[in-house]
């Protein structure tokens, strides 16, 4: 699900670099990071009156997911992106999924009385939802050049960086399947795939594609001006989600408030600054 909500971050920063704007999809990669990690998480939580953590699942992976979501901070300290550092986020996503994959105990589960019958209705519906899936991919590719092109012209229009757009606006739109798919997760009682998607995400999103980006078209940051507010959000938003994670049981309502309030914070100081 991590791979399928963030299909809008992947075709916007490919466009990006090949239209030779990847700093459009940094800024945007930083946007969804910090809304999948305070505006989702406060959403569904507030919406389900909690959020319950399986602990053993999500403290394995918070740490890993922290450190891989810091490391373009880090790779960024030089003031760009080069395909080397694209090289090192695409090796780190590959041992990401590697020491995922390697944890066989979670991808072992009972099921009781758990048959699925190949008739004629469900080999059409499976036909269906795959037809579905391609058109659906066809329509995000569409739209991603569209989320170029305007965001091109908002930037010159509105006198202000591809990068505040980025984060700002493109952040906030390819970050709604991962915030849709937490509610709808929850209300229909499956909250554990909440968080790993979301976690999920934000390492897809800081390594496989950042890293392909990269690749396409270095990033190349003439000013860090546009992005000091991401970053410091970001590494807060980072922090917080892994103390949550390591020291509770459950996230509660007020907690969800907290992860609201920084995010609105950063929306008020990035429109502000």
């Amino acid at each position: 699900m991590a791979f399928a909500t963030s299909i809008p971050e992947l075709f916007v920063g490919i466009s990006a670099a090949l239209g030779k704007i990847p700093q459009l999809s940094l800024g945007d990669i930083f946007g969804a990071n910090i809304i999948n990690l305070t505006l989702a998480v406060g959403i569904v939580t507030l919406i389900l009156g909690g959020l319950s953590i399986e602990r053993e699942t999500v403290r394995r992976n918070s740490i890993l997911m922290a450190v891989v979501a810091l490391l373009p901070l880090l790779l960024l300290l030089d003031g760009q992106l080069s395909r080397i550092d694209g090289c090192i986020l695409l090796l780190a996503f590959g041992f990401y999924l590697a020491w995922l994959f390697d944890r066989k105990e979670l991808f072992t589960k009972v099921y009781n009385d758990f048959v699925v019958i190949w008739d004629i209705d469900t080999v059409k519906k499976f036909i269906k939802t795959v037809m579905l899936f391609f058109a659906s991919v066809a329509l995000l590719i569409i739209a991603a050049q569209g989320i170029i092109q305007s965001a091109s012209f908002f930037a010159k229009f509105v006198g202000v960086s591809l990068g505040v757009i980025g984060i700002f606006l493109v952040g906030a739109g390819t970050a709604l399947p991962e915030v849709y798919f937490s509610i709808k997760a929850g209300r229909s009682g499956q909250s554990p795939m909440i968080l790993g998607n979301l976690m999920g995400s934000i390492v897809v999103n800081s390594t496989f594609i950042l890293g392909l980006v990269a690749l396409i078209h270095p990033i190349i940051l003439t000013s860090f001006a546009p992005y000091s507010l991401a970053r410091i959000f970001l590494l807060l938003s980072v922090m917080f989600f892994l103390f949550l994670s390591r020291t509770k049981d459950r996230i509660s309502k007020k907690e969800a408030i907290i992860l609201l309030l920084i995010y609105i914070v950063f929306a008020i100081f990035e429109l502000i600054f």
